[in-house]
């Protein structure tokens, strides 16, 4: 009876200590699954006010300077347990510092929080809001269609065949209304209605990633775009350059000193993220026939669309937006078509126009702090 009594109770002592273990390992998994659900919680907050400062117009909620402050109680779905509270300090123009806490589980659960910080630094982009902008009149020649705004600070004039839509924002406007699908706003001549300043940004040097680099000379070849050297694929040519080949520069390239020729049956310009795809300092001139032009990116020209020698049924095309800093940039001697079609995604340029970045294009968090 005593051996028995003494197996019973060692194996009650023993039956109790596993449940108890278990009890134990079950809570500590517990535990541990709640400590990662509030981190990733405090995390998500840091993460959705990197968006909603890219992404002002995606906001809940602005301040009276057009920023996102933050919120209490921000809750990220009914599938996510918690909620967080975000607070958003504005340190310069660019430099913003980003609080989140996090709550996880309720007073009868052992609540637990979960605080962050991270500082964040603010790219801004020049984005026209025009599909083409023109510092003097417009001649909107037949064959040419505008998908997009179209500001001007001279005379448009429309002709038959053309092809606009979207407004019009010029001292008047005149011609062949025909294939005007949008309306007209009489504007002034002067002040901010002017829409291409000469003065823009040099990019042959340029910073990525925190380090300079200097645009390179466009290489013999098809093919052009990003190398270690020249991450963003920026490249230029001395004097006027003459592209006889197709060709594809996936980056940006720069014609500083004249004018560019197209001599190529394809030319095909595919600008990086916040870069212009092509600025041209005096005329873009076609020579041949069927020769095209394609930009995928914001462009600026010096100078006007034009010839050199025989040209016909030539294609000219700006997906994104285009800046004429002259006058009747479309020539009566141009023979072809031209398209410019708006596309905010591919128009914004960082630095492009000093002082006017008025666009986010990224936000990279700088600093992290485990608080």
């Amino acid at each position: 009876m005593v051996m028995v009594l003494v197996l019973v109770s060692l194996a009650s002592v023993l039956s109790y200590a596993l449940l108890s273990s278990q009890s134990m390992m079950t809570q500590a998994s517990s535990n541990s699954y709640r400590a990662a659900q509030t981190d990733a919680l405090a995390e998500s907050g840091i993460q959705l006010a990197s968006y909603y400062l890219q992404n002002p117009a995606s906001a809940p909620v602005l301040n009276s300077d057009g920023y996102y402050p933050g919120q209490t109680g921000v809750s990220l779905g009914s599938a996510v347990e918690g909620t967080v509270d975000i607070v958003v300090t504005k340190i310069d123009n660019s430099t913003f510092d980003i609080a989140s806490t996090s709550h996880y589980g309720t007073t009868s659960s052992s609540p637990l929080a979960r605080s962050l910080g991270a500082r964040a630094s603010v790219q801004y982009a020049y984005l026209p809001s025009e599909a083409a902008s023109v510092n003097g009149g417009l001649n909107v020649l037949s064959n040419t269609t505008i998908n997009g705004t179209v500001r001007a600070s001279g005379t448009v004039n429309l002709s038959l065949g053309s092809s606009v839509t979207g407004t019009i924002y010029a001292p008047s406007v005149t011609g062949n209304t025909a294939g005007l699908v949008g309306s007209v706003v009489t504007i002034s001549t002067s002040g901010s209605n002017n829409p291409t300043p000469t003065t823009i940004r040099d990019y042959t040097t340029y910073t990525y990633n925190g380090q300079t680099y200097r645009a390179q000379l466009l290489p013999n070849g098809s093919k052009s775009g990003p190398t270690s050297n020249n991450p963003l694929g920026v490249y230029y040519a001395t004097g006027d350059l003459t592209l006889a080949g197709n060709t594809v520069i996936n980056g940006t390239l720069l014609v500083p000193n004249g004018k560019l020729i197209v001599k190529s049956s394809s030319i095909t310009i595919n600008a990086a993220a916040g870069m212009p795809g092509l600025i041209v300092k005096s005329d873009i001139a076609f020579s041949g026939t069927n020769r095209k032009l394609t930009v995928n990116g914001l462009s600026w020209v010096g100078g006007v669309l034009t010839k050199s020698g025989t040209t016909s049924g030539n294609t000219t095309t700006f997906n994104g937006a285009v800046l004429f800093a002259s006058g009747t940039p479309v020539t009566s001697n141009y023979s072809g078509t031209v398209k410019i079609n708006y596309d905010a995604t591919k128009a914004a340029a960082a630095g492009f126009l000093p002082g006017q970045g008025t666009s986010a294009s990224g936000v990279t968090i700088k600093t992290f702090t485990n608080k």
